[in-house]
């Protein structure tokens, strides 16, 4: 995959960052600023924020995240969009890499943040607002991601939530061939389809999926889906009503057991490409399932699981804040306890959404993330 990018006054070509093709890096915005955009900010909508200690000039290095940067500048880094300049007439406006300066200037009494070409921010500023620019192609996989993408891979590519209905009628895997205890590349195991369900097909490919989490609504009680990881990958060799024969061709880091489940291999469309933004105000409030991969509570970089999805409003991209609930101190004056406000311990970022789970990227934690937390839209926008 391609972009087109604005011509560099240095025709140094940018150093990639060691990302996977399918981590793509994060674009500076769809279109990101104008300066009519700049213009249009009211009462209702204010210009966001900037930090005091915001730097005049920022030379990006290797490991920086979109998400890094944006806090150097903004009390409120969701609203980077708002900032950055780029010239709206390019499809595919500014990518940004290792080495690149970039400079705060002043637009019509906003500042904006652009990358400077080696004429400061008199060329920032007229790139802003001209109607033409010169263009190159460039790989998309050498610029800075929004967040580190290896950190969320697994959870993009290897698990899947599904319904009770999906679980109890999956076909599952009865034994291996030869009666292996462990499953390695290229061996066959043996799938039971389920009374009544259509036979599997062959030469279609399958992944094996093992339960991790069975999700419960806290408040309601009621089933939210089951977690699924997937263990294996394989492609259908034979089939009939009853037994099947699935050979497999990719080890996930797991042996395949008697009882996983057998589920079309998942597209996975997820997005290459990740638009942080502050969730609508009206967002209804939930809570934190489940710290993945963790004994008990997460930091910044860890993944999280709340118990809203699309059906509520969740989309991938919307920042969230993680509230410290139910804080309790004794006051030994009253001599009773008494339960503090919420706060805000952290923001996350969601990154894929089910019909009723989510799983969120904690961005930044001041505290620990627990099982528990409130998660709601923040309310500094």
């Amino acid at each position: 995959m391609t972009v087109a990018r604005t011509a560099r006054h240095n025709n140094k070509s940018p150093q990639p960052l060691g990302l996977k093709t399918w981590a793509q890096a994060f674009m500076l915005g769809s279109v990101l600023f104008t300066a009519g955009a700049a213009m249009s900010a009211h009462a209702n909508n204010p210009s966001p924020t900037l930090r005091a200690d915001a730097p005049n000039v920022y030379i990006v290095k290797k490991g920086d995240t979109l998400w890094d940067i944006a806090k150097h500048y903004l009390n409120s880094p969701w609203r980077w969009k708002e900032i950055w300049a780029v010239n709206p007439q390019v499809r595919n406006p500014h990518w940004i890499y290792p080495g690149d300066k970039l400079l705060m200037c002043t637009l019509n009494g906003h500042k904006i943040v652009g990358v400077d070409m080696g004429d400061g921010c008199a060329g920032i500023i007229r790139r802003a607002t001209s109607q033409v620019t010169k263009v190159r192609i460039e790989r998309t996989n050498m610029g800075i991601p929004v967040i580190p993408l290896g950190d969320i891979q697994n959870w993009l590519t290897a698990v899947t939530i599904v319904d009770g209905e999906t679980l109890k009628r999956a076909p599952y895997v009865l034994a291996a061939k030869n009666k292996h205890i462990i499953t390695a590349i290229g061996d066959v195991v043996y799938v039971r389809n389920v009374d009544n369900q259509p036979v599997l097909t062959i030469g279609k490919r399958y992944g094996v999926y093992r339960e991790e989490n069975h999700y419960i609504d806290p408040v309601t009680h009621q089933s939210l889906g089951h977690e699924m990881r997937e263990v294996a990958r394989g492609q259908l060799i034979a089939a009939d009503a009853n037994v099947s024969s699935l050979k497999l061709t990719e080890s996930l880091q797991q042996e395949v057991r008697e009882g996983d489940l057998v589920l079309p291999e998942q597209d996975n469309h997820y997005p290459a490409l990740f638009y942080p933004e502050a969730a609508p105000s009206d967002l209804p409030a939930s809570q934190v399932l489940n710290v993945m991969d963790a004994v008990s509570t997460g930091a910044a970089g860890s993944v999280i699981a709340i118990n809203r999805g699309v059906s509520s409003g969740v989309q991938v991209g919307q920042v969230v804040a993680v509230n410290k609930q139910d804080a309790r101190i004794y006051d030994p004056q009253r001599k009773d306890i008494v339960k503090m406000p919420n706060e805000r311990e952290g923001l996350a970022m969601i990154f894929r959404s089910f019909k009723n789970i989510s799983y969120a990227y904690v961005l930044e934690a001041d505290e620990p993330v627990k099982t528990g937390d409130e998660v709601r839209a923040p309310v500094d926008r």
